[in-house]
């Protein structure tokens, strides 16, 4: 399946998690990140709706 990821089309396996796609980004070192004064952190959730 292609996906777009950060603005660009890639090619992943069917059926990927959201938990693979972090680790196959190396998107995965969070729990190394440290935070500092002054750090901005947001989180994003899918919110679906529509017609």
């Amino acid at each position: 399946m292609i996906i777009t990821v950060a603005g660009n089309k890639k090619e992943y396996k069917d059926g990927l998690t959201v938990a693979e796609l972090i680790e196959a980004e190396k998107g995965g070192t969070f729990d190394k990140a440290v935070l500092k004064d002054g750090d901005s952190v947001e989180f994003l959730y899918f919110m679906g709706g529509g017609c």
